[in-house]
């Protein structure tokens, strides 16, 4: 099987015969399987992670560290309970792929961060 996944811009990826093809841009993932292109889930992570100071959160609401993440990795958050926001967490953001990061806030503030498609994650559960 033949992978490709795109870190900036986009392509065209094709079969050998030019008549299938799949079109991905930045973050984006597909592989060939069984004579056909399946799209790949993303590991999103901020573009040039790897140069970004890491962010220390000591003791800060929830609400303060939505709008760094939603920024960094054009994402974007809903959440179930206004008072979830509100929930503080001491941790340090080194940028990780984004669902090793939602798996850290889960396990840090007793939540669930539910993917919704399209960028979009709605975040509920009972917190703190």
């Amino acid at each position: 099987a033949m992978e490709v996944r795109v870190k900036e811009g986009h392509v065209i990826v094709k079969d050998a015969t030019g008549r299938d093809s799949i079109h991905l841009t930045a973050g984006e993932g597909a592989a060939w399987q069984s004579d056909e292109f399946i799209r790949l889930e993303s590991e999103l992570q901020p573009m040039g992670a790897w140069r970004l100071e890491p962010v220390m959160f000591s003791d800060q609401p929830l609400r303060e560290i939505i709008p760094i993440i939603e920024r960094e990795y054009q994402i974007a958050f809903d959440v179930a309970d206004p008072n979830l926001v509100n929930c503080a967490v001491t941790f340090t953001l080194n940028y990780p792929p984004l669902p090793v990061l939602i798996e850290t806030l889960e396990t840090l503030l007793d939540i669930e961060i539910l993917n919704r498609g399209s960028r979009q994650y709605f975040i509920q559960g009972s917190g703190c």
